[in-house]
């Protein structure tokens, strides 16, 4: 068996949690810093959390899909996810789990995400190589838009 792979970044972000909160989990923020794609769950444990965004045809279609496993809002949610364009089997092997999670530090939050297991999938040597600029880009942009909201308020 081969040792776990897992992503872990944070980000310090000065904006109240509830801000950043709003921008992980409403469509019209990720699409923003997401390359175009939306999620859409009902935030219930057990219940999809879907990502949608644009083919080629500019038509929404599905692009990740996954479970909330938990959720615990402005503190923490943990979903499983696969990425379906990218052609692995849709089995348990081929899902990684996100984490992301808030600890009040100073005057904000420390916003970390962990992801993994990519030792089980498919390819997952290279999506655990390519998976951390992807979140640090991501979490950069959260941390502009929390930090530009909270700052006109």
């Amino acid at each position: 068996m081969s040792a776990p792979l897992i992503v872990r970044e944070s980000i310090y972000i000065e904006a109240p949690a509830a801000t950043i909160w709003k921008h992980l989990t409403t469509a019209e923020s990720t699409r923003t810093y997401m390359y175009g794609i939306g999620v859409q769950s009902s935030w219930k444990v057990g219940e999809p959390v879907n990502w949608y965004g644009p083919n080629e045809a500019g038509e929404e279609h599905l692009i990740l899909k996954g479970t909330l496993l938990e959720y615990d809002p402005y503190r923490r949610y943990q979903y499983d996810i696969i990425w379906i364009s990218s052609g692995r089997a849709d089995i348990p092997d081929n899902y990684t789990t996100v984490t992301l999670s808030f600890t009040s530090e100073g005057k904000g939050i420390r916003l970390s995400i962990e992801q993994g297991d990519f030792a089980t999938l498919e390819g997952g040597q290279k999506a655990f190589a390519e998976t951390p600029a992807l979140w640090k880009a991501s979490l950069e942009a959260v941390r502009q838009l929390a930090e530009k909201e909270a700052k006109q308020r």
